[in-house]
Order: structure tokens, then sequence, then C-alpha cells
């Protein structure tokens, strides 16, 4: 049984690129964004919307996923995500700006809202380990050439 689950798995790798396996993670993100900016705008009023979350939790946006942590921290990973998506040489030019920026931005907005220090935190080290890596693969380069 496990074979056969390695081998359906290993055509899907062979015909579809990792990125757009990757792709969906990324649009849930983005989901996730769209759901927090409108409970956002629910909370200060624009709209009219039944959302139970804003008696228990005030300005903390929650998502779909019921707690404002877990929801921050889905949308650190998506955020990462979509980084690496954005860079990706394999997917058409067309398709990483009007999807991945947009994206970028919604769970940006998602991250704000849900005011999640862990998450903060997590983006910043995220984004220094980032830094650091492309620091020693330049000096690693400049050493080699």
């Amino acid at each position: 049984m496990e074979n056969g689950i390695l081998l359906i798995w290993q055509l899907a790798i062979d015909r579809v690129s990792v990125e757009f396996l990757l792709l969906p993670f990324v649009l849930s993100g983005a989901f996730e964004g769209i759901v927090i900016l409108l409970q956002w705008l629910n909370y200060i009023g624009k709209v009219s919307l039944t959302f139970n979350y804003r008696y228990a939790l005030g300005k903390r946006m929650m998502g779909t996923f019921g707690n404002p942590i877990m929801t921050a921290e889905y949308l650190v990973g998506t955020f990462f995500l979509n980084l690496w998506l954005l860079q990706s040489e394999q997917l058409p030019v067309i398709l990483r700006f009007s999807i991945f920026i947009p994206a970028y931005l919604l769970i940006t907005l998602g991250l704000h809202f849900t005011h999640g220090r862990a998450s903060y935190l997590s983006l910043s080290f995220g984004a220094l380990s980032i830094l650091c890596l492309l620091y020693t693969s330049d000096a690693a380069d400049e050493l080699d050439g």
C-alpha cells in the first residue's frame, strides 16, 4: 500500500512542478487575509457581517482558524512560501505577479490584524535567516570566483 502511494506521489512530482503543488497553500493564506480583512472592516463598522469573534478577542482578528495565534502562524508559513514562489523561475512571470503580489499584500494585512507577537518574531527570524543565507552564498561565490 505504501509503495503504491509513493509511486503515485513520484508520478505527480514528475509531471507537476513543486511550485504548482504549493500554490494552494499560498492561495489559502490569501483567502485567510481576505477573511481577516472582512472581520476588521466589520469591527470598525464599515460592513455588517455576522462574526462572533470580536466579543471574545477585541481587536485581534481570527480568520477561519478560531484563534488569532494559530492564524498568524499559518500566515507566517504562507508568507515565506509566497516569497519563494514569487522568485521561482519555474512559473510564468504573469502568474507570479498577478497572483503572488496580491497574495503577499493580503497575507501581510492578515498578519497585521492578528496582532500576534510570536508571528512578528517568526517573521523577523525568518527574514534574518534569509539575509544570512544570501550573505553567506554571496561570500562563498566571491571566494570561489
